[in-house]
């Protein structure tokens, strides 16, 4: 095994065998946490596997140790593939991915969004990540049950809760503000929250324009400092389903005000890309929303 383009010894500062071992051509991952948190570790490894073994993917990637919230106790089954499609049965040029190096972490979740480099992140988002079936069928029902017209849609996302532990987390009226002095005023709200004091700010901040997926969604107080898969554990893996469809209609939507984290930067994984985005990370506004240039006045 020869890194590649490792001179500062990145990757291997970056080893922590407590999350990963591997074990000939597989990769093992048994990182737990909450569902995002599972796929950003699973990403990085998969990542650092690729540069440190010349520029080539695992023979196979083993996850049946990950995402324990979302399984029966009994369930040692690998069930990334409930969610995601099988990799072996994805193709992606090879030429597509990079040939540059790229320090790449999971603690990309607090970092400015529009630094990212995607170009090279989304192939193996497109290899790993790609949506099952079951997925993109709850995709197509959420769109037709609220008729989503993404390019008309702004989301609201705001996550709270135990995120507090790990960033600064704006006021839900910072957030709430924030979209009314930058989004155009012909836009709908999709408000999405985990706190439930958020959701009803916002839904009263906006009678006329907005929507939430109240079907689809948990949420709870504020400052309760829990995550919601800790309220209901028997029905996680339904709304961690429910979740990751919604997380792909968040991603495209035309435009997105969010605070930072795992949720959010799966988000933009999936949307390739942070363009149309305020993000608000300690105590910091990071905005890509391109306002279109005013005409100059014509001279009598």
């Amino acid at each position: 095994m020869i890194p590649i383009n490792d001179d500062d010894g990145y990757y291997k500062l970056h080893n922590h065998d407590t999350s990963r071992i591997e074990k000939g051509n597989t990769l093992i991952v048994f990182h737990n946490s909450g569902f995002f948190s599972c796929c950003s570790i699973r990403l990085f490894h998969i990542i650092r596997y690729y540069y440190t073994h010349d520029y080539t993917l695992p023979k196979s990637v083993d996850s049946s140790q990950q995402f324990s919230w979302y399984k029966n106790k009994s369930d040692n089954t690998d069930i990334t593939y409930t969610y995601f499609e099988d990799y072996n049965n994805i193709e992606i040029d090879k030429n597509r991915f990079p040939k540059t190096f790229m320090k790449h972490h999971w603690d990309l979740q607090f970092t400015p969004y529009q630094n990212i480099q995607f170009n090279l992140i989304t192939p193996f988002i497109e290899k790993y990540f790609t949506p099952s079936e079951e997925i993109l069928r709850i995709v197509n029902e959420i769109e037709n049950q609220y008729g989503i017209d993404y390019d008309r849609t702004c989301v609201l996302y705001y996550r709270g809760n135990d995120k507090s532990t790990e960033t600064h987390i704006c006021r839900h009226e910072d957030l709430i503000g924030k979209a009314s002095q930058e989004i155009p005023s012909d836009v709908i709200f999709l408000i999405q929250s985990d706190e439930s004091d958020f959701i009803h700010k916002a839904l009263s901040a906006y009678p006329n324009n907005s929507f939430v997926l109240e079907k689809y969604i948990r949420h709870i107080k504020k400052n309760v400092k829990i995550s919601v898969d800790m309220t209901q554990r028997n029905l996680n893996n339904l709304y961690s389903k429910y979740y990751l469809a919604i997380t792909i209609i968040m991603s495209r939507c035309k435009y997105i005000v969010c605070t930072s984290g795992n949720c959010s930067i799966w988000i933009m994984y999936y949307r390739q890309n942070a363009n149309n985005i305020i993000q608000y990370l300690n105590h910091e506004w990071f905005n890509t929303i391109i306002k279109p240039k005013r005409p100059l006045k014509q001279s009598n």
